[in-house]
């Protein structure tokens, strides 16, 4: 008896259950790869603010450009700047900690919204509102003493 190897169908069934499990395998490493990088660009981003970003985010206070209720999105500072009460302010990155898009908008409510997928993070705290982003965004406080704005 002649051995002829695996019939048409064993290997259309073998094919087909590699090209799903190599599928599989794709989707969940790009979602954690994502997190992860999203975690850290997003650190980085306001932890390590340049001095033109720094002088970008004065700008915006002292020009009235933040005002409460009204975000300033600084795109090439990669930062957003708020006025949750009056004389207080924050500055968060733009890079949300779900898959680091950039969170460019502000709704109805006030939220500020990655355009990716929608998470919403309070404009106060950068606590993540609306899913799915689960951590908040990274921010520090800016000061105001007269023409001086100092950001810790």
């Amino acid at each position: 008896m002649t051995d002829r190897g695996p019939d048409r169908r064993s290997v259309l069934r073998a094919g087909a259950a590699i090209t799903i499990a190599g599928f599989s395998v794709s989707v969940v490493s790009g979602c954690g790869a994502g997190k992860n990088n999203a975690g850290t660009q997003a650190a980085a981003t306001v932890n390590d603010l340049s001095d033109q970003a720094k002088q970008a985010i004065a700008a915006a206070i002292t020009s009235g450009k933040v005002a409460v209720g009204k975000p300033a999105f600084l795109a090439d500072a990669q930062v957003i700047v708020t006025e949750p009460t009056r004389g207080q302010y924050r500055v968060f990155s733009n890079i949300c900690t779900h898959q680091a898009a950039r969170v460019d908008q502000v709704n109805a409510k006030g939220n500020l919204v990655c355009s990716l997928h929608g998470s919403e993070f309070d404009p106060a705290t950068g606590e993540a509102k609306v899913g799915p982003a689960g951590k908040p965004l990274p921010s520090k406080v800016a000061t105001v003493s007269g023409n001086q704005v100092t950001i810790s």
